[in-house]
């Protein structure tokens, strides 16, 4: 019979528990401060270069136009990338 009544505890209170989360969920919280409100900038403009040179490293599967950088980085031969 006490293993009945742990049993029934634990089901409540393991519900209880999801419900809390569920209702006071951190992820679903609204920012309540702007990234912009605590700088000096009034705009903050993200920019990237498309040239390959520019950048760290590019890569394809070999058929592009664009060869890979630097020259001797692998290719993408993977059957997933595919």
């Amino acid at each position: 019979m006490k293993y009945l009544i742990l049993l029934v505890v634990g089901i409540v209170l393991g519900a209880a528990a999801f419900f809390m989360l569920l209702y006071y969920n951190p992820f679903m919280a609204q920012n309540k401060l702007s990234p912009l409100s605590v700088t000096d900038n009034e705009l903050i403009s993200l920019e990237y270069s498309t040239v390959a040179a520019n950048s760290l490293i590019y890569t394809n599967d070999g058929e592009s136009q664009i060869a890979p950088y630097p020259a001797k980085v692998l290719q993408l031969w993977e059957r997933s990338v595919r």
